[in-house]
């Protein structure tokens, strides 16, 4: 199993093909394709340290037809430009059960299939026309003006041959999903000589009551101390108690990082400098083997836990939930 989810990941992320060479290369094409492959190789954490740790091209509809406000999602531009409806009424069921029932796989399978017949026809229309709202596309183009027709099934099927030659250069590159959030944090404690890296990245909803007996859920912020009139900061990552009466004393920080004062890291600094995502931190990351290496600071009430000796603290660790 875990060889044939690696194939896949090496499938869905081409390394960088050199020049001439591109075509050689399959292209991912996806509908809010970066988040969605950012999602896999956060499943797959460990897996994505091996098999995903460069950056890579894919071609993503929904940036390419400026979709990103549009209500009506990929629906509505599947009326916009091919004159046909998708079917959401699957999207919101039950898609951890097993086995998928034929409906769902159905759904799945157009959901993903729908996107060739949209890709050719976003390659073939004039760019300031694409993703027009409202429009039933033709199912040809005379001279720039549409012929107002829906696309019947043969249509779309003749349609849904994509030649790379035609799409490759609508591709853009993306960053390597290794690079942040629970993959870098796999990665951090690979290189880290941890070997069962898995058994340490559990989701919070797989820990069950009967696990957590003697763990301390904990929550960590990112804070930087710096002197007074110095550029220069020092990044904390600051461990406290995950319970309502945990306070962060931005005094004491200062003092622990020698340094004058102390304050929260902006949005911008947790995404350049900490590389993890806003309500997910974790004292293990990107930071702690970078050029620029954070302080971990452990809240004192950790180590005085109740009834608990050598407790397990459970962090945050890139990825929400």
């Amino acid at each position: 199993g875990r060889e044939l989810l690696g194939r896949v990941l090496e499938l869905l992320l081409p390394p960088e093909a050199d020049d001439g060479d591109e075509h050689n290369f399959c292209i991912p094409v996806g509908y809010g394709l970066e988040a969605d492959i950012r999602r896999v190789a956060e499943s797959y954490p460990v897996l994505s340290v091996s098999h995903a740790n460069r950056s890579w091209k894919g071609i993503d509809v929904k940036t390419l037809t400026g979709t990103h406000s549009t209500k009506g999602g990929l629906d509505h531009l599947c009326v916009s430009m091919l004159g046909v409806h998708m079917d959401k009424s699957m999207q919101c069921c039950n898609w951890e059960q097993r086995p998928l029932s034929p409906a769902q796989v159905h759904y799945a399978a157009m959901d993903a299939w729908v996107l060739l017949p949209l890709l050719n026809r976003i390659a073939s229309t004039p760019r300031g026309k694409v993703g027009t709202a409202g429009r039933l596309w033709a199912t040809q183009i005379e001279e720039g003006s549409c012929i107002h027709t829906r696309a019947d099934a043969t249509t779309l099927v003749s349609l849904a041959a994509v030649h790379s030659s035609a799409v490759a250069p609508l591709a853009q590159r993306f960053p390597s999903p290794a690079e942040a959030g629970v993959c870098a944090v796999a990665g951090v404690l690979r290189r880290l000589g941890v070997v069962d890296v898995d058994a340490l990245l559990i989701p919070d909803a797989h820990v069950s009551q009967e696990a957590s007996n003697g763990v301390v859920s904990c929550k960590t912020l990112a804070c930087v101390a710096s002197n007074q009139n110095d550029s220069e900061v020092l990044l904390c990552l600051v461990v406290l108690s995950n319970s309502a009466s945990a306070d962060l004393d931005l005094e004491c920080l200062a003092r622990a990082a020698n340094r004058s004062h102390a304050r929260l890291a902006t949005q911008e600094e947790l995404q350049e400098q900490f590389q993890q995502p806003r309500g997910s931190v974790g004292p293990i990351g990107p930071t702690m083997l970078g050029i620029r290496r954070a302080l971990v600071v452990l809240d004192k009430g950790l180590t005085e836990a109740a009834d608990l000796h050598n407790p397990t603290l459970s962090c945050g660790a890139g990825s929400p939930g």
